[in-house]
């Protein structure tokens, strides 16, 4: 999910290979677009790394488009957490 809104990013922004657009941070690339993120523990890949959901907002001619980065189902943290983590995305998408 971060990665498709790192694809997008570089879609509504012109990215190219040569100039990478970065809205959430990965092990290899740093952010370089300004958007709030919550990634943690990028260099641990035995942990999820999402762990709220992030609104990401891009505009085309006054037309905004809305996508929503979301922590994982089959989470890392077990059943409980997925329990949680649904609830986020409820709660994330009531208030839009």
């Amino acid at each position: 999910k971060s990665t498709f809104i790192n694809y997008l990013a570089n879609l509504f922004f012109d990215g190219s290979l040569t100039n990478l657009k970065v809205a959430i941070p990965t092990k290899y690339l740093s952010t370089n677009l300004n958007y709030l993120h919550n990634e943690d523990d990028l260099d641990d890949e035995t942990k999820s790394k999402t762990l709220n959901c992030q609104c990401y907002t891009f505009q085309i001619e006054n037309v905004n488009f809305n996508f929503i980065d979301t922590p994982g189902i089959s989470d890392t943290g077990g059943y409980l957490q997925d329990n949680e983590n649904v609830d986020k995305i409820f709660d994330t998408v009531q208030t839009l």
